[in-house]
């Protein structure tokens, strides 16, 4: 768990640098040093031994999975961090297609990379440095997006050569990025992890271990010299040490470009804006099937019939955040089905006022 006599060192955006970097060092020399020294250590891959014993119960990985690991490790601070697309949005492509059509099954393939990611890569190196016997623990409500910065954490790791196990699947296998560049997986990776060589001081040697949210992690995943990073629901009855923030609405905005859907409702709506005032309407039923519920927003809310495909968008994101909150998840799923999102919401808040209420009835004297 994070010590947290550990003080919260303010991110600065420096001239020069990447933001990542400036993150940093923005640390108190003597955590900074120790950083970038741990960093160091657990990056020779020379610093690690695997006995074959060890070793045999691993498998290589398919080819999208090499692919992804050299591209990161390979990254650039101004690839991994300063990646601002058109809209002044950091952005983040997790992967380039692979030959084959093989791929990672990452969760989306673009991200937008919020400042909270930055700061939370910040933490974690401070309080690996600091005490690599303990971890940090992600929380936050459902659909806030901490699977997303797992992936990103992983991304972070590998740019800077880490020994990293990688738990993305409820289901599926754990994978080992090794020091040396290669990625093997296996069910399980309890007592057959590389060790540190005893040459030189094992104090500044760990494995890194990303966990996302599953009741019972594949073994080995924490222990001596593994410094996990686990994401927990909020349904865990522990104490989280970090938590994602709620997205801003320029957040929320922003990041609707890389819901998988988006490209194909942009390209729907422009034959409904072309005709939104033809007399008589067209039949729009296609539309409204495709999107339940999206068409009767825009009757309701914009004012005279959008007048852009980009005002139609800025006029569902703002109702649907204003009615399903800061959750991104909510928010793009009521650009798939409004209407669906309106029935559970309603149904939510019946069930709430009869429990309260029952509430207020039980403690009426």
């Amino acid at each position: 768990m994070v010590n947290p006599s550990y003080p919260s060192y303010c991110m600065s955006t420096m001239d020069t640098g990447s933001e990542i970097q400036s993150a940093l060092t923005s640390l108190p020399p003597i955590i900074l040093n120790k950083v970038r020294q741990v960093a160091a250590a657990n990056a020779v891959a020379e610093n690690w031994v695997w006995p074959a014993d060890r070793r045999e119960q691993w498998r290589p990985v398919q080819l999208a999975w090499h692919s992804f690991a050299k591209r990161w490790r390979e990254a650039s601070d101004e690839m991994l961090f300063s990646t601002h697309d058109a809209h002044g949005s950091r952005v983040l492509a997790f992967c380039d297609p692979v030959e084959g059509g093989e791929h990672i099954n990452a969760p989306m393939n673009e991200i937008l990379v919020r400042d909270c990611f930055l700061e939370g890569v910040r933490l974690l190196w401070c309080n690996a440095a600091c005490d690599h016997e303990g971890g940090v623990v992600v929380a936050g409500p459902e659909g806030i997006g901490k699977s997303i910065s797992i992936w990103f954490f992983l991304v972070c790791l590998l740019q800077m050569k880490q020994p990293v196990l990688f738990e993305p699947y409820d289901d599926g296998p754990v994978f080992l990025f090794h020091p040396d560049g290669s990625v093997y997986n296996a069910s399980t990776a309890r007592g057959c992890l590389p060790v540190a060589v005893k040459s030189r001081s094992e104090d500044d040697l760990f494995i890194w271990s990303l966990c996302d949210a599953r009741p019972n992690p594949v073994e080995g995943m924490t222990g001596r010299r593994v410094f996990p990073v686990r994401v927990l629901s909020p349904s865990t009855n522990q104490l989280p040490t970090w938590t994602l923030p709620l997205w801003e609405s320029e957040e929320l905005v922003s990041g609707a470009r890389f819901d998988r859907l988006f490209p194909w409702l942009q390209a729907d709506l422009a034959p409904v804006i072309t005709t939104w005032c033809q007399k008589p309407p067209p039949d729009y039923q296609e539309f409204e099937d495709r999107y339940p519920g999206l068409l009767s927003l825009l009757q309701t809310h914009a004012n005279g019939g959008p007048q852009s495909v980009d005002e139609a968008l800025r006029t569902i994101l703002g109702v649907l955040i204003e009615q399903c909150g800061q959750i991104p998840r909510d928010v793009y799923r009521g650009m798939r089905n409004y209407t669906g999102v309106l029935r559970e919401s309603e149904w939510s808040a019946r069930i709430e006022h009869e429990r309260l209420r029952n509430v207020v009835s039980h403690s009426a004297f």
